[in-house]
């Protein structure tokens, strides 16, 4: 299967899906879930601006995507992995007191390059 883009009524790009996501996309999104509060009455905040500081020491041009009340979204670019597995573990690492409960990662998807 091909894809064709066109932009301005000009074709500017034809490839697989694949191709295309290798050459136009962005890498990973990382998604964490707040922490609940625990049961001594002190809330645990997800804190983002905080969360995006320790991201970028591992990966540079890491960008916070999407943030609501209980989850936050960022895009972390680049296909290699060391970094990806560095920003993992320290995300690990300081999860309870940036108020992650759960976080996982998935591949750019065609609808985000586009």
């Amino acid at each position: 299967d091909r894809i064709a883009i066109m932009a301005e009524g000009r074709l500017r790009c034809v490839g697989s899906p694949l191709f295309l996501k290798a050459h136009y996309g962005v890498g990973h999104t990382l998604s964490v879930t707040k922490a609940a509060p625990d049961g001594g009455g002190g809330a645990v905040r997800l804190d983002p601006a905080r969360l995006l500081e320790v991201l970028k020491k591992e990966v540079a041009g890491a960008e916070l995507s999407s943030l609501s009340a209980d989850s936050a979204s960022f895009r972390l670019p680049g296909a290699a992995l060391p970094p990806l597995r560095a920003a993992f573990a320290a995300v690990e690492a300081s999860r309870s007191s940036l108020g992650v409960a759960d976080l996982g990662v998935t591949c750019t998807t065609l609808e985000d390059v586009f």
